[in-house]
């Protein structure tokens, strides 16, 4: 029965591992850390059809014509420009926000999956609203300002 414990020496099995640097565990990442937070934005605060159909009823209502060119100041992810072109091919829409890293988001996620029925009739701008002088981007039947971040 000898000096061996679980296939081990008597001297083995006294003596522990030294101490060596282990890689600590990679952390998983939360929910809240993969989420795209642009995506979570246009979730839980737009409703961009409805906004588009309230914009029209309102602006034939009060005018007795179709408006035909929306500017949304603050546009960020340009969801609701977007939307408001693909409802109606003779619309246009500009989008004018400061945040450079969040207009290129647009570009990828609401103007190139939708450059066929988007055409050359949704334009993004980076500017300040306040600032902006060009005399297109100035003259717009409605100009919608939907920012939900205050």
């Amino acid at each position: 029965m000898g000096g061996k414990k679980h296939g081990k020496s008597k001297k083995q099995a006294g003596k522990k591992k030294p101490a060596g640097k282990k890689k600590p565990a990679a952390r998983r990442k939360t929910l809240a850390e993969r989420a795209d937070i642009h995506t979570l934005y246009e979730k839980s605060v737009q409703s961009p059809e409805a906004d588009c159909e309230l914009f029209s009823n309102i602006y034939e209502e009060l005018l007795g014509v179709t408006p035909r060119v929306l500017r949304e100041d603050f546009c960020g992810t340009a969801q609701l420009s977007r939307t408001w072109c693909t409802g109606d091919k003779r619309r246009r829409a500009i989008g004018v926000d400061f945040d450079g890293p969040t207009l290129e988001w647009a570009r990828q996620r609401n103007l190139e999956p939708y450059a066929k029925a988007l055409g050359d009739r949704l334009t993004l701008v980076q500017a300040d609203v306040l600032e902006v002088d060009n005399e297109a981007l100035t003259k717009a039947d409605i100009v919608a300002a939907l920012n939900f971040s205050f």
